[in-house]
């Protein structure tokens, strides 16, 4: 509610932070009592850093002549450097004692004032109590861990799983496909081919009419012609000399058998929803259909 300043500090980040900038040849840090100055030692004592100027003034003090003044560099392999915890109500008071009632450390003042009436404790009495529930909290919340991370590994498992398992259908499905294809076009081939020869058959069978009509047609012509011509320029005598050849010949051609019709038609469809059997082993549809309805071969029934 209060925001980020009201978030509780982790000091265990602060110290990884100030570990880090003394790798760094301590660059970033500030004297804790001037705050402008650079760092140069740090006092082990009061768990300060101090920059030059009041390293001295440190030393010169009666209280502090005494602390143990340590160079930046020294501290280089230290994993931890405790470094006093001020209480955020009193900032010159350092946080030592823990309320019980409000459950959080305080300081001397503290105790004195808002405090006064509560039971409070130094931290090192009371950590051990503290210390312990926070364990078997810690010892309750372990288990969840153990089971998430196996719940994380299965998820691991089934993830690769399922991975190789659409790798191997993916390929089911090109082979499958890709055989499909081959099928279908094997069947479109044949098809096409059998397009072809339909045409062939019907246009051989239209050329054979053809020839058959046309000459037909020529010897009708010759015969009329032969004719008109005798019988318009013809003598009487040479009429009736070629009178039994002409008719005979026109009786003949009067008698022969012929259709005005085309022998054949252009009825050829694609019926693709026919089944066509089966292709390397796969059901293919689509034929090709040559038959036409005829209807003196047709049966109705019903009203």
């Amino acid at each position: 509610m209060g925001g980020v300043k009201a978030l509780t500090i982790d000091h265990l980040a602060v110290n990884d932070v100030m570990l880090e900038s003394l790798r760094g040849e301590g660059q970033g840090l500030v004297c804790d009592l001037c705050n402008d100055r650079e760092v140069e030692k740090r006092c082990q004592t009061c768990k300060a850093n101090l920059c030059h100027f009041c390293c001295q003034a440190h030393r010169r003090q009666k209280k502090t002549t005494y602390h143990t003044m340590v160079d930046l560099k020294d501290l280089k392999g230290y994993s931890r450097i405790g470094k006093p915890i001020l209480c955020p109500v009193h900032p010159a008071e350092e946080l030592r004692l823990f309320c019980e009632f409000c459950d959080r450390p305080v300081c001397q003042d503290c105790v004195v004032g808002e405090h006064r009436e509560h039971p409070c404790d130094f931290t090192s009495n009371v950590i051990h109590k503290h210390g312990d529930s926070v364990w078997e909290l810690l010892k309750g919340t372990q288990p969840h861990v153990e089971a998430l991370e196996e719940a994380l590994a299965q998820i691991h498992i089934i993830n690769s799983a399922l991975q190789k398992r659409v790798e191997a259908v993916a390929a089911d499905v090109r082979t499958f496909s890709e055989g499909y294809i081959k099928a279908i076009e094997e069947h479109r081939d044949k098809l096409l081919k059998q397009l072809e020869d339909i045409r062939a058959q019907k246009e051989n069978s239209l050329q054979l009419q053809k020839a058959q009509l046309e000459q037909l047609l020529a010897d009708m012509r010759t015969g009329v012609e032969f004719t008109e011509h005798l019988l318009t320029s013809g003598s009487d005598l040479e009429i009736l000399i070629t009178k039994r050849v002409v008719v005979e010949r026109l009786r003949k051609l009067n008698k022969v058998q012929y259709s005005t019709r085309p022998g054949v038609n252009d009825k050829i469809r694609f019926c693709p929803q026919e089944k066509a059997g089966q292709c390397r082993g796969y059901e293919i549809y689509g034929t090709i259909n040559t038959k036409e309805v005829d209807p003196a071969k047709c049966v109705l029934q019903g009203e």
